[in-house]
């Protein structure tokens, strides 16, 4: 019992400190406004770091999950319970590119969405950005490439979309989900793999937070 008890408390004090990491995030992006790119920049992060955190608690114990309000909800009786993929989607969605003009923190929440393999959100919003003409001109390879991908086929050119969601701010964890969904759509042995990858990534990156989260706990006091 004790040692149940005590690897919850480390699966929660491994969410608050990704928690207190996306709270500084958010002040970074705040402080970075003045200065269009980075507050781009800061929103791609955001964006990412969200859904990693989302991602990386999945394998938490369900009673840690809805402790600290990251574990599924079943909706209104009688209502089709949405995935948690889905639901983390509308919340990042709501909460951060929303209230962004930005067409960089879109397409990152579009190749997102289609790494989840949630292809209906983002199909809607593929066609959203392909009705902006300016947004349609800048990046219709990459939303070609997407709207591949949502359809459950290959991509035209993987690796130019790498490239250019890489020029967006994605990391190595999103690319890794878009590749891995590639290969499902073409039905490559290595899609289970390349998945498999992508969540070992964000398992490691919650813990490098914790890590960071912890110094900053202990340090803040001592340098007051």
């Amino acid at each position: 019992m004790l040692n149940e008890r005590r690897e919850r408390l480390i699966d929660f004090t491994v969410i608050a400190g990704a928690l207190l990491i996306g709270g500084l995030l958010v002040l970074q992006t705040l402080g970075a406004s003045r200065d269009p790119a980075k507050a781009r920049q800061a929103e791609v992060r955001l964006i990412e770091q969200a859904a990693i955190l989302h991602e990386a608690s999945r394998a938490l114990p369900e009673e840690t999950r809805q402790a600290i309000g990251l574990a599924p909800s079943d909706g209104a009786p009688g209502t089709v319970p949405r995935s948690p993929a889905v639901i983390a989607l509308e919340e990042i969605e709501k909460q951060i590119v929303a209230s962004s003009p930005s067409t960089e923190a879109r397409l990152v929440w579009i190749a997102l969405a289609v790494g989840w393999g949630e292809d209906s959100l983002a199909r809607a919003r593929i066609a959203e950005l392909a009705a902006d003409p300016a947004a349609l001109s800048a990046h219709r390879a990459t939303l070609d490439d997407l709207l591949q991908l949502a359809n459950g086929r290959g991509a035209n050119a993987l690796d130019a979309l790498d490239t250019a969601l890489g020029s967006l701010g994605a990391s190595r964890w999103l690319l890794a989900h878009v590749g891995a969904r590639h290969l499902a759509n073409l039905d490559d042995p290595g899609a289970q793999a390349a998945a498999a990858d992508a969540v070992a990534i964000a398992e490691s990156a919650v813990s490098r937070w914790t890590i960071v989260s912890g110094l900053e706990i202990f340090l803040l006091p001592t340098l007051g």
